[in-house]
Parts: structure tokens; sequence; C-alpha cells
């Protein structure tokens, strides 16, 4: 995401950033970003029955130029 860092993952009491897609603008151009979950979602941790891992997805989606 550009000009922000979402939570990725949350452990006990402390939220973390931990997960990053990183590219290079000159080869590829991106078409879309997958919306990052409400961090008051996780807020009590990870994993849950609802986010069965330790971190959420991270997702896009690009195009060679």
């Amino acid at each position: 995401m550009q000009g922000s860092e979402p939570v990725t993952g949350y452990f006990g009491d402390e939220s973390h950033k931990v997960d990053y897609i990183w590219f290079s603008s000159v080869s590829l151009d991106v078409l879309g970003v997958l919306k990052v979950v409400d961090s008051k979602l996780i807020e009590s941790g990870l994993p849950t029955a609802v986010f069965p891992s330790d971190h959420v997805s991270v997702k896009a989606s690009f195009a060679f130029k």
C-alpha cells in the first residue's frame, strides 16, 4: 500500500507490520491491492476461528510493462 503500512499480524497485545510485497515499478504496474483486514477484527490476537493463520493476507495484482 502506498503511503501506509497496514497491520498484518497481531500477537497478544502488540500489532505488527511484518508482511510486505516488494516489486520494481520499472518493470511492473500495480493493477490492484487487496484491502487489509481492519485491525479491530484481529486485536485479540491471531490465529482465530475466522483468521486461522498468524498473519492476514497481503495480495496484489501486477502487469508487466
